[in-house]
Parts: C-alpha cells; structure tokens; sequence
C-alpha cells in the first residue's frame, strides 16, 4: 500500500492540487488526507478509490505477471 499511497501523493503534487481541496472532493477532511500521506493512518477501500478517481485515476486489479 505505501508504493500505491506514494504514487498517489505525487501524482497530486504534479497536479498542484492542495491537501485541502484534494479532501474536500473525496468527501474527508484534511487531516485525514494528510495521515494518510505521511502513513501514520490507512484509508479503507472506498476512500483510496474516491482518492484515485479524484484525481482521475481508477484502481484496478491485475494478476501478478500478467502483462
């Protein structure tokens, strides 16, 4: 999870998205966003995906060496 959560983290920097705003749209409030940045807390299932969407990815689920 922490390489999924780092990813996550810098694909918002490179947006300019601020902390704020990025919880404002998955429905969290800022504090929460920024524990689960610096990992002292975990977001469940829905809040990862509503984070990735937010920021217009999709989660998916592939199998280990597939291509």
């Amino acid at each position: 999870m922490k390489e999924l959560i780092a990813k996550l983290v810098a694909e918002r920097r490179r947006a300019g998205v601020l902390q704020g705003a990025l919880a404002a749209r998955i429905g969290v409030d800022g504090p929460h966003l920024c524990r689960w940045e610096h990992g002292t807390s975990r977001p469940c299932l829905e809040n990862l995906v509503a984070w990735a969407n937010a920021l217009g990815f999709d989660l998916a689920l592939t199998k280990r060496g597939a291509p």
